[in-house]
């Protein structure tokens, strides 16, 4: 497991208001609206289960998930983590790529 380095010098010298600055400007909008880029991977999710048989009993043991934190990546709820979606390929036999190739109007 590789740690992370030390903050550099460069952010030690900047000011109490010009990093609250930067962790201001890189937080994401809050927002209660599902996006479709989050509803169509968690579609492709179980889309892709039920193609191969797994039940997401047996997913969830796979990936270290509760049934609800799965149900809630399924659905769109939950902004699935890059590493969790390289996990959910590696269980369910895809690349990555499987779970982009999908059009918003589909």
């Amino acid at each position: 497991m590789r740690i992370a380095s030390a903050p550099s010098h460069s952010y030690a010298r900047q000011s109490n208001d010009q990093r609250a600055a930067d962790v201001t400007l890189s937080a994401p909008p809050p927002s209660s609206r599902i996006s479709d880029v989050d509803l169509c991977i968690g579609r492709r999710i179980v889309q892709r289960r039920r193609e191969i048989g797994i039940t997401p009993t047996r997913l969830c043991a796979a990936l270290g998930l509760t049934l609800e934190e799965l149900r809630r990546c399924e659905t769109g709820r939950t902004r699935i983590q890059i590493g969790l979606l390289h996990g959910v390929a590696d269980a369910l036999g895809v690349r990555l790529e499987y779970f982009f190739n999908w059009s918003p109007d589909a």
